[in-house]
């Protein structure tokens, strides 16, 4: 099983970059750790995030959603649905 590269800045940082620079901070992650990257930036929950920049992957998980785990649940698809093939 393939692990999802973090970064080993700290959490407390992380969320601060995340919330004074969204993009910058996505960017920069992405470009270190590739298509997908595991974050740590919610001060309320201790899970890690994971971020997806692959429009294949983003596509399927949107598509085939059908467990408790994923958080993008069918009804909100159809909302951005126009943005997907």
């Amino acid at each position: 099983m393939v692990s999802i590269p973090s970064s080993n800045t700290p959490a407390l940082v992380q969320t601060l970059q995340w919330v004074f620079n969204p993009l910058g901070y996505m960017r920069k992650n992405f470009e270190q750790r590739g298509d997908f990257f595991r974050a740590e930036i919610s001060p309320v929950n201790p899970e890690p995030i994971i971020f997806i920049n692959h429009p294949e992957a983003i596509q399927y998980l949107l598509t085939h959603d059908s467990s408790e785990e994923l958080t993008s649940p069918g009804e909100v698809n159809v909302q951005i649905k126009p943005f997907i093939r």
